[in-house]
Formats: structure tokens, sequence, C-alpha cells
């Protein structure tokens, strides 16, 4: 019988027990679906308490549309499990006012990933964004096109690249935490934002000349070839040290301490490089507990390593003992 005579006969048997299963097949299909668009889960807060004669609604309003974008957006050609969606938090806080729908602010970022057979998580993207300029009212609809960046609204455009962005770095070093270089097509994401970003009306961040930290130079430097040796110790420090740190301690701490003398290097090659900057503004605070571990003999050497080359962090790190 023929699959469509078979559904014909079900019904004129069986009319509710037909449309029981209509209807549960059509919610199953809605469920994957909506799990397969779904790459991460973000928590988006926006805080405008200074802004004054401007309805609080319309901040409501903008957070909950910056949630359904990130969350409800397919950003990556897998198929993610709930469980494997990458976690990250938006906190953006307006502080100004530029005309009647025109604002700036600053914008913190966070995103952590699990490691293996713990519930502990690592963060592997940190980062505070003070150039953030954007126009948006209740009709605003927040959209973004990877062929139509700059979209036809330049500081509304501004707005979701900026988030798209963010969303696309931080899939990129959660795949490279994985796999060696298996963010690769995500920075090329990231950086072609930047090469199509929109520009004018006050917006900046996303200019190459004469800046040394801001988007631009980040996506840059990650797939600069002088900084090649760090992404493949971002994935080594991850799948092959902490994930395995609990099943064999010794041999993973071995792995990560032996970094230290690349670290050096390219900290010393590369002064001022915002993308080491970020690196250990990500990863100082784990970096202390790797070294309060580490044998005593060896400790206070690699103490100053870590002053000398993350002068930001240098208090945490003598603290150690």
């Amino acid at each position: 019988m023929k699959p469509l005579s078979m559904l014909s006969n079900i019904f004129n048997r069986f009319p509710k027990l037909f449309f029981k299963f209509i209807g549960l097949a059509l919610i199953l299909c809605l469920t994957t679906f909506a799990v397969k668009a779904q790459d991460v889960f973000a928590t988006v807060e926006v805080t405008a308490n200074r802004i004054q004669g401007v309805e609080q609604s319309l901040f409501q309003d903008l957070e909950k549309k910056l949630n359904d974008f990130v969350n409800g957006r397919k950003w990556t050609n897998d198929n993610l499990q709930a469980q494997e969606r990458i976690k990250c938090q938006f906190n953006l806080v307006i502080n100004g006012q530029v005309g009647d729908k025109t604002f700036t602010g600053t914008l913190s970022v966070q995103a952590h990933r699990p490691v293996y057979n713990t519930s502990y998580t690592s963060p592997i993207f940190i980062i505070q964004d003070s150039e953030i300029t954007f126009s948006f009212e209740s009709s605003s609809v927040i959209q973004f096109s990877d062929q139509n960046v700059a979209g036809t609204e330049p500081l509304l455009a501004n707005l979701s690249a900026i988030f798209a962005y963010y969303t696309y770095m931080i899939v990129g070093f959660d795949y490279d935490s994985f796999e060696s270089k298996g963010g690769e097509s995500y920075f090329k994401k990231a950086e072609n934002i930047v090469l199509n970003a929109p520009s004018g009306n006050g917006i900046s961040g996303w200019e190459s000349i004469g800046a040394t930290r801001n988007r631009q130079v980040l996506v840059s430097q990650v797939l600069n070839p002088r900084y090649a040796e760090l992404r493949p110790l971002w994935y080594e420090y991850h799948r092959r040290g902490l994930d395995e740190m609990l099943i064999r301690p010794e041999e993973a701490a071995t792995l990560m301490l032996d970094q230290i003398p690349t670290l050096k290097k390219l900290a010393k090659e590369n002064t001022g490089s915002f993308y080491l900057q970020w690196y250990f503004t990500t990863k100082a605070d784990e970096w202390v507990q790797i070294l309060s571990k580490a044998p005593q003999e060896m400790k206070k050497d690699l103490v100053q390593d870590f002053v000398q080359m993350d002068v930001t962090n240098a208090n945490k790190y003598r603290r150690v003992r």
C-alpha cells in the first residue's frame, strides 16, 4: 500500500487518532528544527540607567530582541545537541545618547566551555568593547546577513554586526579548543564582518589604520601567521590539558607548563599585542591556579615568567604561593 493510501485509510477509520498523530509529528519536527537552529546559549543583558528621558521599555525591548537574535540564529555548520550549545554572556551598558534614537555604550562579553568529566567550565572568551554606537527604536528589526553586513541602516546594522562578530569569535575559539584550528571558518566569518562593516555616523571599532586594540586588530592577529603557534597551544591546553586533568593529572599539568616557553617567545616577539593581551585576560585566573600546583622548586621562576609576559595581571601571579 502506498503511503498516501495508508494515511487515508487511517483517517477514515480513526480520525481522532489521525489528528493526534499528525499533531505529534508536527511538534517533533518543530522541536527538532528549533534545537538545530540554536548553536549558542546566550544571555544578553541591557542596562541603561544613565539614560534620561527615554522609556525603559525601549531598552527592555532591545534586550529581548538581542536575545532572540543571538539565540535564534544558526551560527555554525553543525547540528549541535542542547548540551553542546556554547554558553556566553553579553552585557551591554548604554551610557550615552546622540539624537533621538542613537546610543553609545560598552559591551562586555564572556564565554565558557565545559571541561570533560567535571562541573567546571573554562573561560574561552573575555573582552570589553567601549566602541559601541548604534541606533534603535521600538520598530527596529535586528537582522544580519553575511552577504550584506552593512545593511541599509548603518547604525542599526552596526549593532547586529558587533553581536555577530563576537558570536563568531566565540564559536571560533570554542571550536579551536576541541580541534586544532577547528574554528578557522568562523574567524574568517568574523573577518568578513570587519571588512564589510558599516562606517560613518560615529561608528568605530572596525578600522585598521591607527588602531591597536579593536575588533579588526583582534581577528587579524588571530589569523596572522605571526601568531600561528598560539592556536595549537590553545587546543592542547584545553583538549589534552584541562580535559585530561582528572584522569591523567601529572601528564596534563606537565603539558600545560611546557607551553610557557612558547608563550614567552610570542610575548617577547610581539610586545603590546592585543591578541596576547586578550589571551592573558581570558586565562590569567586559570593560569594562577595551575601555577599554584606547580612543583615548589619551579614556582618562583614560573611566576616571574608570567609577571613579565602579562604585566596587567602581575599582582595575581605574585600572590601564588
